[in-house]
């Protein structure tokens, strides 16, 4: 019995051991701080992507940096107000979304109260939604026609 658990400590550990450094060991490229790709397929969709990201920072830069202090001012506001009613509206789907899982875990007869969940989920999935769109038009509005085309251009 002794022999049998000191077998199992010593593979335990060696486990443990080889798995660290085998995670700890990532090709490095001696020219730059950054890991080679061990798989180099997607490097060109990264790349693009990338340039996407970049390209969609400079133009919201652009329509944020031709802004007076007053637009500035009252966007921020907005997006505050916004901010707080998708907190509201992500507590609702969480919470929905936890006594769904109670009613899927401890009643499955309640077809129909669980059926009636998820569509509540749907409707404050909509909801949000509805609530991005609806804030997106009140920034948009402060917006002057040219920073309104730079800001359409960016979707």
């Amino acid at each position: 019995m002794n022999h049998v658990f000191k077998f199992y400590c010593i593979v335990s550990l060696l486990f443990v051991v080889s798995t660290a450094f085998s995670q700890s060991t990532v090709p490095q490229n001696p020219h730059s701080k950054q890991p080679v790709l061990i798989d180099d397929k997607h490097a060109e969709s990264l790349k693009m992507a990338k340039e996407n990201f970049d390209n969609q920072l400079t133009s919201s830069n652009s329509v944020w940096k031709s802004l007076t202090e007053k637009q500035k001012n009252k966007i921020t506001q907005i997006e505050s107000v916004r901010e707080s009613a998708l907190k509201k509206n992500e507590a609702q789907i969480t919470a929905k979304k936890g006594y769904l899982k109670t009613l899927e875990l401890f009643s499955s007869e309640n077809a129909h109260v669980i059926e009636k969940t998820k569509s509540e989920i749907a409707k404050l999935a909509v909801e949000r939604q509805k609530i991005k769109v609806r804030f997106k038009k009140k920034i948009r509005s402060q917006f002057t026609a040219v920073q309104r085309a730079i800001y359409d251009k960016k979707d």
